[in-house]
């Protein structure tokens, strides 16, 4: 070979090897990818919480460093769903010619924009000052996709004139640990009520001229009866019933805010207040909760229980309401007790109504409404409704299995 045709064979050779060191070097890079015109090996997107199910990321690329097309190799997982705002990432991988890998990462910030939702009442019918406006008390709730149940931390603004009948909104508020903020309005009611009836006269149990009326069940409407007023309405064991009332206006001056374990701010007067937060806390040494979800009631609002009651069932409106003057639970000595805020008909059956048949009287309280002494009474069986009639008598009562009526022989 001549000195020429080397040199040309030795530059070939050059080139050659020139050409494929290049191809090797643009082989050997690392794919790159574009993402919505980003190229580059992350990117990032914010998304509100509410379009998790349905975010699609937008178009992804890539190619090797000859300039192949390597999209349709591209690996990732799109459907794996997030299970709380933040960030979720997306990785993304494809491989070159010889198998050098490239990767990208979708950083995708799922922000929660998501208000609480609420669910409960919208009107309710004011029963009296006495009413617990807590959504705890009318049964409002309010969850969060993210936080779950958020009940516990529900606010209220608004009052209640309960003098003035007409509407009045309540407004509730929610708040998720994002600080989204949600509100519920809940307007209650304040009827107009009947005029306020007397407590009548001195005359006893008679009833206008036809006498008083008796139902089939043996129960007697209160308004055929004319009844006494007893004169010792601050005595602890006075007794009221259908027969027997207080006087019109007495109300008592010794009322005492009590604990009602969650069943927001109610009264009795002193000694029975001392009594229940005594027996409330034994109850409770023994894993019991004891919720007082109806003490004291002012007159007014006694008349506007009943009064409504009685407009949509005349007849049992006599054995499950007391008329106005003539309920236990003007006294300031009655509360209805359960294990949530209803008058449950098993109350005597759970942990609590078993524990107060056999220790309420220590604590001067007796059941008032027995269950085979509802024609003595005058009221159906209330296994929830304990009377303070003072530690002495409650265990005479307890014992005897006498009601009020029977011991002191009245009607």
């Amino acid at each position: 070979m001549t000195r020429k045709k080397r040199v040309v064979f030795i530059a070939a050779a050059a080139l050659l090897l020139a050409a494929v060191a290049l191809f090797l070097l643009l082989a050997a890079k690392k794919p790159v990818f574009t993402y919505g015109g980003h190229t580059g090996t992350s990117a990032s997107e914010t998304v509100s919480w509410q379009q998790r199910g349905s975010f699609a990321p937008k178009k992804i690329t890539a190619k090797d460093g000859l300039g192949r097309d390597l999209t349709g190799a591209i690996t990732g997982d799109e459907s794996a769903a997030p299970s709380a705002p933040g960030d979720h990432k997306i990785v993304y991988r494809v491989k070159n010619l010889l198998g050098i890998s490239g990767r990208f990462t979708l950083t995708v910030h799922y922000v929660d924009d998501l208000a609480p939702q609420f669910s409960g009442p919208d009107t309710i019918a004011y029963t009296g000052p006495e009413m617990d406006l807590s959504a705890a008390a009318i049964g409002l709730t309010a969850s969060d996709d993210v936080d779950g149940d958020l009940s516990a931390g529900i606010t209220y603004s608004g009052q209640v004139d309960a003098a003035t009948p007409g509407d009045y909104p309540v407004v509730y508020t929610a708040t998720d640990s994002a600080g989204n903020r949600a509100t519920h309005t809940v307007t209650f009611t304040v009827a107009a009520a009947p005029a306020v009836p007397t407590g009548g006269s001195d005359a006893g149990s008679g009833g206008g001229t036809g006498g008083p009326i008796t139902y089939e069940n043996g129960i007697v409407e209160p308004t055929s009866i004319t009844p006494t007023v007893i004169s010792d309405p601050d005595s602890v064991t006075a007794v009221v019933n259908k027969y027997r009332a207080l006087p019109d206006g007495w109300e008592p001056d010794d009322l005492v805010s009590i604990t009602t374990n969650g069943a927001g701010a109610g009264y009795l007067r002193a000694p029975a207040a001392a009594a229940w937060e005594q027996m409330q806390q034994a109850a409770k040494e023994q894993g019991l909760t004891l919720i007082g979800f109806s003490a004291y009631r002012s007159q007014a609002t006694q008349n506007r229980l009943y009064f409504n009651y009685r407009a949509s069932d005349v007849q049992n409106a006599a054995m499950y309401s007391a008329y106005p003057r003539r309920s236990e639970h003007e006294l300031g000595l009655a509360i209805d007790i359960g294990y949530n805020m209803t008058c449950a008909d098993d109350f005597a059956e759970s942990a609590q109504g078993r524990w107060l048949a056999q220790n309420a009287h220590r604590y001067g309280f007796v059941l008032r409404y027995l269950p085979d002494k509802v024609l003595v009474t005058q009221y159906a069986y209330e296994p929830w409704h304990y009377r303070y009639v003072g530690p002495d008598l409650a265990a005479a009562l307890w014992q005897s299995g006498q009601t009020l009526e029977e011991y002191f022989g009245l009607q």
